[in-house]
């Protein structure tokens, strides 16, 4: 288990509204995100910036700042432009930190990192 990352309600909260709006999004959870980080679209949550990044990115431009520094990172490209029906998510990138994987997305946007619960 991993204790040092925050949990940011906030951005999950965005998750659920962007079902809400493009229906089509669940099956990138679904199909994607959840299996990647092995839980369901209910149980998942959000990881946000550390307070030690946020002098130099409070809104999460970069991978790296919701993670410790110096932290070890192993990041792949899942798919560069990954696009539902009615949504376009943008880059999509799989992350592994200390043995346990997370699930990054960006779109001309601060990246949303999606993670199991029960790894934090």
């Amino acid at each position: 288990m991993i204790k040092n990352l925050i949990i940011a309600p906030e951005r999950k909260e965005g998750a659920e509204d962007l079902v809400k709006d493009y229906p089509s999004v669940r099956e990138y959870f679904d199909d994607l995100v959840c299996k990647e980080i092995g839980c369901s679209f209910e149980e998942m949550v959000c990881i946000g910036v550390l307070p030690e990044h946020e002098l130099d990115d409070e809104e999460g431009w970069e991978i790296e700042s919701f993670f410790p520094h110096g932290a070890q990172l192993e990041i792949t490209t899942l798919d560069e432009d990954y696009s539902a029906r009615d949504f376009s998510i943008g880059l999509v990138r799989k992350v592994v930190y200390e043995g346990c994987v997370f699930v990054a997305e960006t779109n001309a946007s601060p990246y949303i990192i999606y993670a199991n619960p029960k790894n934090l």
